[in-house]
């Protein structure tokens, strides 16, 4: 619903909270003159940019959790998981709840009720493209956009379609495995010299966990590749003994490209959302940043820094740069170019459009993918 319609199914309650807050002059006995005069108050884009800057840092990263989700529509645990996420610490759940009566107060989302879902709650439809546009514009203000780089790289479906390429490689070769379940590096390299995305292969030494089932054993990009085959049975290992391809794989080269890279953008979104909560939303801002416009990664990195947790020994710029922008590249929803000696940029490609579109991976749970099964 837009905010007019939410006005009009707001108790009087509600009402005369929101006209206390953004300090209406009028008769709050009469529901017309309240919601007329609150209607031109919240819309106010100078109320929008004074209120934006006088919110406190959590009630701030509140608003952009509800803003920048594809849905309307919350339930109480929804909120308090958004409220969970606003603070860089955990804390006590009474401080959650103070966030969500804040964003009562500050008209940011309404009760509704339903005889199907019972207590529900809602961002007006019509204000959601308001504070999105009020908040980028605060965040990015004094950040240049740049002209498009004479040369970029696009990665589009090439995750999807080196899926197909790792299967066929599984059907035509004998590929064992290590005691732990490993594929030999002589094998990771011949497979890495058929991809779109030729990865330096992992060392030995140093910590890699957090980012999937074998991200400690394989770079980046293939160990997503490879988890998200195993996690739809494509593959079958036999530690100790061979990998290879199981009757499910063919699915893999029956379903239309769009659907498959669908499904492994939310399966990275559902593998990553555990070491950096809040990735739904991160993602959709920067897609959101950078649509039709090219910035540097720096002023991304500038945009994300403060709601970006630190991972054990993974800093928040490398999360930023590493894990969610070079993945984003990966799955084809971010561009990537030369801007200058120094620096590089992005832009939300029209895959990435359509993704942030017909996707909404908040509400997905977390995937653990253990290593043992």
């Amino acid at each position: 619903m837009r905010l007019a319609e939410m006005l009009s199914y707001a108790d009087i309650e509600q009402l005369h909270q929101l006209a206390n807050t953004y300090s209406c002059s009028c008769n709050v006995n009469s529901k017309n003159e309240l919601i007329q005069s609150l209607l031109s108050s919240i819309k106010k884009e100078s109320m929008i940019v004074s209120q934006l800057e006088e919110l406190k840092p959590e009630e701030f990263h509140f608003l952009m959790h509800l803003v920048f989700d594809a849905r309307t529509t919350f339930s109480l645990e929804d909120l308090r998981a958004k409220a969970k996420f606003s603070f860089l610490e955990d804390l006590d759940r009474d401080t959650y709840r103070s966030l969500i009566s804040v964003a009562l107060k500050k008209g940011w989302i309404f009760r509704v009720l339903s005889r199907h879902a019972g207590a529900s709650f809602q961002v007006p439809m019509d204000m959601k493209k308001q504070w999105s546009h009020a908040i980028l514009n605060k965040e990015l203000k004094g950040f240049n956009e740049h002209v498009e780089p004479s040369v970029y790289r696009d990665e589009g479906q090439a995750l999807v379609d080196d899926v197909q390429v790792f299967l066929k490689y599984l059907m035509n070769h004998d590929t064992p495995l290590t005691g732990e379940g490993v594929i030999y590096k002589r094998n990771q390299q011949q497979i890495m010299e058929l991809l779109a995305v030729n990865e330096e292969l992992i060392g030995k030494g140093g910590w890699r966990f957090g980012y999937g089932r074998h991200f400690r054993d394989y770079p980046d990009r293939f160990s997503l590749l490879y988890d998200f085959c195993f996690y739809r049975g494509y593959i079958n290992e036999q530690q100790g003994s061979a990998l290879s391809i199981t009757p499910l794989a063919e699915e893999a080269f029956q379903l239309p490209g769009e659907l498959l890279g669908l499904e492994m953008y939310k399966f990275w979104v559902r593998v990553y959302k555990r070491p950096i909560p809040g990735l739904p939303m991160l993602t959709r801002m920067v897609c959101t940043a950078v649509t039709s416009r090219w910035l540097s990664e720096r002023s991304l990195a500038d945009l994300l820094q403060s709601r970006v947790r630190k991972f054990y020994y993974d800093d928040q710029e490398n999360i930023i740069e590493q894990r969610i922008l070079k993945m984003m590249v990966h799955l084809g929803l971010l561009r990537k170019g030369k801007l200058s000696e120094e620096d590089w940029g992005y832009q939300t490609t029209s895959w990435g459009s359509y993704v942030m579109e017909k996707v909404e991976t908040s509400a997905m749970k977390a995937i653990v993918l253990d290593k043992k099964k």
